[in-house]
């Protein structure tokens, strides 16, 4: 009822922070959590299910496609194929900002090279799923990132009102 009203569910009696939440359509969503904690729905929220997890990491993104779950971690993206019974992990080394994923082949993240809060700005593209990564130095450091399709996105962020702005690549 456009939001008027909201029933509350509980993620198995854990009241844990949860960092974001992503819905592919409108019975499928995934919600990633402090810890390591990962929740998944397959009937538009009525019920979670936890998933099993590698890490402790604190989870800031979630993307789920079919049996692909892709997490992204403060420094280490993860990949399962088989709805997060096995999982590969990709440390990247770097302190991930922002992130999305297009679909399950197309993903996008923001990063610092060296891992500092104030250090090069780096822009990766994957195109294969998280196999490989582009990337690319970029001037601006975004909080959030949002892309319509594989080739356009938008970039927003500064510094507590100082330097802001919206960016847009196509």
């Amino acid at each position: 009822n456009k939001g008027l009203n909201w029933n509350e569910t509980n993620l198995q009696n854990n009241r844990i922070r949860s960092n974001s939440i992503f819905f592919n359509n409108s019975m499928t969503g995934i919600i990633t959590c402090e810890n390591g904690k990962l929740f998944r729905t397959n009937n538009g929220g009525i019920n979670w299910d936890s998933i099993s997890f590698p890490s402790n990491e604190n989870l800031t993104n979630g993307y789920i496609y079919g049996n692909y779950i892709y997490v992204i971690g403060s420094s280490t993206f993860y990949k399962s194929s088989n709805n997060g019974n096995t999982w590969l992990q990709n440390s990247l080394g770097r302190y991930v900002m922002a992130s999305d994923f297009t679909d399950q082949n197309t993903g996008f993240l923001y990063g610092n090279i060296s891992g500092q809060f104030w250090s090069h700005n780096t822009f990766f593209r994957t195109t294969n799923g998280g196999n490989t990564w582009d990337s690319s130095a970029i001037q601006y450091m975004p909080y959030v990132m949002e892309f319509i399709n594989s080739e356009t996105g938008y970039l927003a962020g500064g510094n507590s009102g100082v330097n802001t702005y919206l960016a847009k690549t196509t």
